[in-house]
């Protein structure tokens, strides 16, 4: 129901009306179905549709494999290299099975989506304090705000998390305060528009 009320809905009816419904009286304000949720997969679908000149419910539905696929590699790539190639492997294989990923993979949804963020997010910051290299630092801020746009959680649970943790390493010194400025900084700039 969520899927297809909420977030296929709004895209496909900022894609018929070729704009973003901005008028709180219509009945299809910001695309309809629940208006407190974020355009990012709306928006992201809209787009899809714009290139490929229609709605066609198999084609936009296939980004979610991507994500999916995106996700795997995600997860693989943050196993560390000490383990064995076959054990990566196999744990990518069981972490790629679980229901919810391969239920999720199979429907244009946003939780997805927000679970690549999500993973993206800890990947980067993991890597961070493993590596000391601030581009993996920066690319843990920019998924933080892809979470954000993506669902409410991202904003009500994710980034309050975020700001805890990162307040804790600065702490501890894992993370200078420079390195905590520029993290929230990034965080907060790309997602301002939401």
């Amino acid at each position: 129901f969520d899927a297809w009320h909420n977030w296929h809905l709004r895209a496909k009816v900022i894609f018929t009306e070729q704009q973003l419904p901005l008028d709180p009286a219509f009945d299809f304000y910001l695309g309809g179905g629940e208006t407190s949720y974020p355009l990012h997969d709306a928006l992201w679908k809209v787009w899809l549709a714009n290139v490929i000149g229609s709605w066609r419910e198999s084609v936009i539905g296939v980004y979610s494999f991507v994500y999916y696929l995106i996700m795997v590699g995600l997860f693989y790539a943050s196993l560390p290299q000490a383990i064995a190639f076959s054990r990566r492997l196999l744990y990518t294989y069981l972490a790629a099975s679980l229901p919810y990923l391969y239920f999720q993979a199979s429907i244009a949804y946003a939780d997805l989506e927000f679970a690549a963020s999500v993973l993206l997010v800890v990947s980067g910051l993991f890597w961070f304090l493993y590596s000391s290299k601030p581009a993996f630092l920066d690319l843990s801020a920019l998924a933080l705000a892809l979470a954000i746009w993506t669902k409410n959680e991202g904003f009500a649970v994710i980034a309050p998390a975020m700001f805890v943790l990162t307040i804790l390493l600065v702490l501890r010194r894992l993370v200078s305060f420079r390195q905590w400025l520029g993290f929230w900084a990034i965080t907060i700039g790309a997602s301002l528009p939401w």
